[in-house]
C-alpha cells in the first residue's frame, strides 16, 4: 500500500466521520479499527493489572479494554476519565 493510499484513507475516514458510528458491544467507541486491533495485541502481550484511559467520550473504548482483559483471563480493571461525561445515556454492559 502506498503512502498516498494511506493518506487518502485517513482523509476519507475523518471527513466522513465514520469513527462516530463505530461501536463496541453497542457502545460508541471512537477508535480506528486498526488501532483497536493493535491495542488488543499490546494488552495481550503485557497482560496488565489495569488500563488507564484519558478521554472516555461515550465509554466504548473502556468497554473494549475491559472485554479484552476479561477474554485473556486478567482480573484487571479499566480506569477512565474525561472532563465531560458523555456516557450518561449509554448502556454500559454490567457483565461482559
Amino acid at each position: 500500500m502506498t503512502i498516498r493510499a494511506i493518506n487518502e484513507f485517513h482523509i476519507h475516514y475523518e471527513k466522513s466521520r465514520i469513527w462516530e458510528k463505530t461501536k463496541w458491544l453497542g457502545v460508541p467507541c471512537y477508535k480506528l479499527p486498526f488501532d483497536a486491533f493493535i491495542l488488543q495485541e499490546i494488552i495481550w502481550n503485557i497482560q496488565p493489572d489495569f488500563v488507564i484511559e484519558t478521554g472516555t467520550a461515550k465509554g466504548g473504548a473502556a468497554v473494549f479494554y475491559a472485554t479484552i482483559l476479561e477474554m485473556i483471563g486478567e482480573e484487571g480493571m479499566v480506569l477512565t476519565s474525561d472532563i465531560v461525561d458523555k456516557s450518561i445515556n449509554q448502556k454500559i454492559p454490567k457483565k461482559l
